[in-house]
């Protein structure tokens, strides 16, 4: 390997290494989210508790949502480390850092080395990557998955297909397919397929490729059939049913949990999910379009397989009813080569159109955080809303200044070091000092101080933390009053989480009851952006703490 290349590799792994510990350090740092870090949280403590790593659940039911790499990785983390938050997000950091490294595999035959290594910094510190990155879902292992079968495409593409292709195509297809189910076997099929078949003439072995391509995405599907059909069979055909059924045509058809939309606002929603989630290198966005358009430095190839992967996700998941930001993420690691491309070569066109579509966001983030500044929520959110106002108003600036000199390079920089700077302040301490509007996790640790490892139930309020928080035992549903009062009269020690409403409605149908509250605790239901106050009642005695 020549010098140069040996050092843009060596700062891709160290660019891969510090992400990836900085988001190890940061995990610590907060308790789980609601809905999904604590649902596959949950599932994977599940897994450890049965010892049935076949069928995934969730309180005690099925979840068909998705397959179970996930909850595997998570399981086997959590076996050593403990069920803590290092565990349940080890792999996400780990994915994204992988991710970074692939970015940049598949940059440097497609695009060369400097707007390699540009593109994956560029997908390193874009906030919708980096935050999922930080959570403990399936989505960060997704886009290594989809991003190492680009990789091995593009160095299919360049060098010529060999049988190494074949095998790394799969694992990286199987990884995808694993974490995410039909969509990573849809999105390669779609984004790299649509490139050969749009622009045969820029491939010289397109056959070859496209053997590689579907070889790749069915041997992927191998162990997820295989692992499906078991699951199915211990589930007496339920599983197969709620995934296919439910989680994958449902979802295409019909919005799930209020998340949706029609057809005509996709491209405007995952539009301002760009804008917004790959910030502020949307600046780049259109020079990279006017680059494609004109040709540029690009091999007709490497321009079809980079904007087929960019393209793809939104094709889909415009069409698909249900919709959400983190849906449009696999398209990231195209977008950040492309601008790459475009910034490393000087590229002044579009900036100025990048320039206006950057502005209201920029103008929205930093009425926001002054907002936050002179009226803080959270007295300990101030300190972040300053250093990242500071840093955002610093990178504009200093960007524009040397755009406007013709330094693209250096608005590039400027941008990277700005960006990292603001997502230090508002993710590295402005998350952490969210923890005051989570009410489970301080309800749950005064409560286990009174009451121990008694069995807990819940009454009206089934956010997963409860599960999580509550656990690592099953958290029994109660699904009415007279339940709950059924659940009261029982013999033993017991932990009820309700509402304060739940709590006087619970009063009121079945009159008083031998529950001893234990703890009161106000806050905000995060998933659903609305204020609630929890509390925790025993069951049965005598207990540590009085009633209040």
């Amino acid at each position: 390997m020549p010098v140069p290349e040996r050092r843009t590799y060596r700062a891709a792994v160290a660019l891969a290494a510090v992400v990836v510990t900085l988001l190890l350090l940061l995990a610590p740092r907060t308790t789980l989210w609601d809905r999904d870090e604590s649902r596959f949280a949950r599932s994977a403590v599940e897994m450890l508790s049965s010892g049935d790593f076949l069928v995934p659940t969730f309180a005690g039911e099925l979840r068909p949502h998705k397959p179970p790499l996930l909850p595997w990785l998570m399981a086997l983390s959590a076996s050593v480390l403990g069920p803590t938050e290092v565990a349940f997000r080890l792999w996400s950091a780990l994915a994204h850092g992988a991710s970074v490294l692939l970015t940049f595999a598949a940059g440097r035959r497609l695009a060369g080395e400097t707007a390699a290594l540009l593109g994956a910094a560029l997908l390193a510190l874009s906030p919708l990557a980096l935050l999922e990155g930080a959570a403990a879902t399936a989505d960060a292992v997704l886009l290594a998955g989809l991003t190492g079968v680009l990789a091995v495409f593009a160095d299919a593409a360049v060098g010529g297909v060999r049988a190494r292709h074949f095998v790394l195509g799969a694992i990286a297809s199987a990884v995808a397919q694993l974490a995410k189910g039909p969509v990573a076997l849809a999105l390669p099929l779609l984004g790299l397929g649509g490139a050969l078949l749009l622009a045969p003439a820029a491939f010289r072995q397109r056959r070859w490729l496209a053997g590689l391509l579907s070889a790749s995405s069915l041997l992927g599907l191998v162990p997820v059939l295989g692992w499906g059909l078991l699951a199915d069979a211990a589930t007496n055909g339920r599983l197969l049913s709620a995934a296919i059924g439910t989680h994958v045509i449902g979802r295409t058809l019909a919005p799930m949990e209020g998340h949706g939309s029609g057809i005509l606002v996709g491209p405007l929603y995952y539009g301002v999910v760009v804008l917004v989630g790959f910030s502020p290198f949307t600046l780049l966005l259109p020079s990279a379009w006017v680059r494609i358009r004109s040709g540029g430095v690009l091999a007709p190839g490497a321009r079809a397989i980079l904007l087929g992967c960019a393209l793809a996700p939104l094709l889909l998941f415009t069409v698909v009813a249900t919709k959400l930001p983190h849906y449009l993420l696999p398209a990231f690691p195209a977008l950040a080569l492309l601008a790459a491309e475009a910034a490393e070569s000087g590229e002044r066109r579009g900036l100025v159109a990048g320039g206006l579509l950057l502005a209201p966001v920029v103008a929205v983030a930093l009425a926001a955080l002054g907002f936050v500044v002179a009226v803080p929520p959270i007295a300990a959110l101030r300190a972040p809303a300053v250093a990242a106002f500071v840093a955002i108003s610093a990178e504009t600036v200093l960007a524009a200044a040397f755009l406007r000199s013709g330094r693209s390079r250096a608005a590039a920089a400027t941008l990277l070091v700005g960006t990292a700077a603001a997502l230090a302040a508002a993710v590295g301490f402005g998350l952490p000092a969210l923890e005051a509007w989570k009410p489970v996790p301080r309800l749950a640790i005064e409560a286990r101080r009174a009451v121990g490892d008694a069995p807990a139930a819940t009454l009206g309020f089934e956010e997963p933390s409860v599960f999580v928080h509550f656990g690592p035992g099953p958290v029994e549903r109660l699904a009415s009053e007279a339940d709950a009062a059924r659940w009261a009269r029982r013999a033993g020690p017991g932990l009820l989480v309700t509402t304060r409403a739940g709590l006087e409605r619970l009063v009121a149908c079945e009159g008083l009851l031998p529950l001893v509250p234990l703890a009161w605790q106000g806050g905000m239901n995060v998933s659903k952006g609305a204020p609630v106050e929890l509390v925790a009642l025993a069951r049965g005695g005598p207990w540590t703490k009085s009633p209040r």
